[in-house]
């Protein structure tokens, strides 16, 4: 279920602008989104801003069931994994979709932006903070989304909103740990402690946070390092 996705106390808010040079009247008007517009350069007010956030899985589930239909092709998706350690990751996704009935003559075609932040929540995942932005679709990226071969119908999602084909499901981990003996274990310590430079210790460490997963403790470490996060002690043998 969509409302498993999100955390119990999730924040969610949306903006809308059009297009750079474009005019209102000049386009497929945004109105709908309007309403609910958490622009903060156009709205300064502190008190409305609070408002404007929805608070909540259950309330973000009812507020994203009340959006326009749409018609999602996920072959426009992009995603980017902007940053991701063991207890928290931060992605976009971008794309276009289709609104549906939405009293225009020709269906608009949409421009999305979604930031979700997502934190483990026991065996799987959930969303702790939502931000969507939607934008009228440029010339040129219509003439992506039409020119974009069709894929099978199951991949063509409609539904009662832009986040259902997007939101992330809760997925569970599997624990590989168990699995692997403690000699394969001392292996894998060596060849971290190797390839990052670290002691056994944290090498040690790092492993087991990431659940004897020798790729994720290497994305682990390769972010966090970037990042200034691991302390110099780490690397003193």
């Amino acid at each position: 279920m969509l409302l498993q996705a999100y955390h119990e106390n999730a924040l969610f808010s949306m903006t809308m602008a059009y297009p750079y040079g474009t005019k209102d009247k000049n386009s497929n008007w945004l109105h709908w989104y309007s309403t609910d517009n958490r622009n903060i350069i156009r709205v300064t007010d502190s008190e409305r801003r609070f408002k404007l956030l929805k608070k909540g899985n259950v309330s973000i589930i009812s507020f994203l069931k009340e959006m326009p239909m749409s018609n999602h092709d996920i072959m426009n998706f992009k995603v980017d994994l902007t940053v991701f350690t063991p207890i928290m990751m931060s992605l976009t996704v971008a794309g276009m979709f289709k609104e549906l009935k939405s009293g225009h003559k020709q269906p608009p075609i949409r421009s999305f932006l979604r930031t979700l932040i997502i934190v483990p929540a026991g065996s799987g995942y959930c969303i702790t903070n939502d931000e969507l932005h939607i934008t009228n679709a440029t010339e040129d990226q219509v003439k992506t989304f039409k020119s974009t071969p069709l894929p099978p119908p199951a991949i063509i999602v409609t539904s009662p909103s832009i986040s259902s084909p997007v939101a992330p499901a809760v997925v569970p981990v599997v624990p590989v740990a168990n699995a692997i003996d403690d000699a394969t274990k001392q292996q894998m310590v060596q060849a971290l402690a190797t390839s990052s430079g670290m002691n056994l210790e944290w090498s040690a460490k790092c492993l087991q946070e990431t659940e004897w997963n020798f790729e994720r403790a290497t994305l682990v470490f390769n972010e966090v390092h970037k990042q200034g996060g691991i302390p110099a002690e780490a690397f003193v043998k």
